[in-house]
């Protein structure tokens, strides 16, 4: 199966390509502002590396509000120019891949607002297998848990919390996750490019103006 990932879920965006478990192009970098002028071009790359393609892979949350939109925008212009399905891929699931053979991996994005996005997962088998709910909360609260290996960007940013609350950090807790992302890709259930939603697990602060 060769598919095309997309992760802007975070503040390290990236992008893949892969036949079967074999890695045809990967790109990523920190990017703060402006994800849209990245991804063009390795979006571009990704595609002529990976040739046809069966599905689109996408991170749909939780994660920032505008990355989260951009990624999926792309991957369903993708989807719909090609007529391939899109596979909608948790960024915290995503993430959990970095570690494998671990009993208890805890995922993190930074939330803001003193919060983060968390996820518990166990990664001994092939896919990431989750140990219950992906929440919004206060770092206390998801580090409050038996000892376990902490991945992510939300964890590098608060690595001297993760590590006093009795976690290990994972050495690239930090790196982009998409390389490692082909078997995951391939176990979601693909769907109609019109039917993808976004996850994000906190309502946006923006209101609509009262008329």
């Amino acid at each position: 199966m060769r598919i095309l990932l997309i992760d802007t879920a975070g503040p390290v965006a990236g992008v893949a390509a892969f036949a079967g478990d074999s890695v045809l192009y990967s790109a990523s970098a920190r990017v703060p502002s402006g994800t849209e002028a990245w991804l063009e071009p390795h979006l571009q790359a990704a595609l002529d590396a990976v040739g046809p393609l069966d599905r689109v892979a996408v991170t749909v949350g939780p994660g920032a509000f505008t990355g989260i939109r951009v990624g999926v925008a792309a991957a369903l212009g993708v989807a719909f120019a090609r007529g391939v399905e899109v596979a909608p891929i948790s960024s915290l699931a995503l993430r959990a891949c970095l570690a494998s053979d671990e009993p208890r991996v805890l995922s993190l994005l930074d939330a803001r607002k003193g919060k983060v996005y968390a996820g518990w997962f166990d990664t001994r088998g092939p896919l990431p297998v989750a140990l219950g709910p992906e929440l919004d909360i206060l770092l206390s609260e998801a580090g409050a848990q038996p000892s376990g290996l902490a991945v992510g960007e939300g964890a590098a940013v608060f690595g001297d919390l993760v590590r006093a609350a009795g976690h290990r950090l994972h050495a690239c807790a930090a790196d982009s996750p998409v390389a490692a992302g082909a078997t995951l890709c391939r176990s979601v259930e693909g769907r109609a490019p019109g039917t993808v939603g976004l996850r994000y697990l906190r309502e946006p602060d923006a209101r609509p103006s009262r008329v």
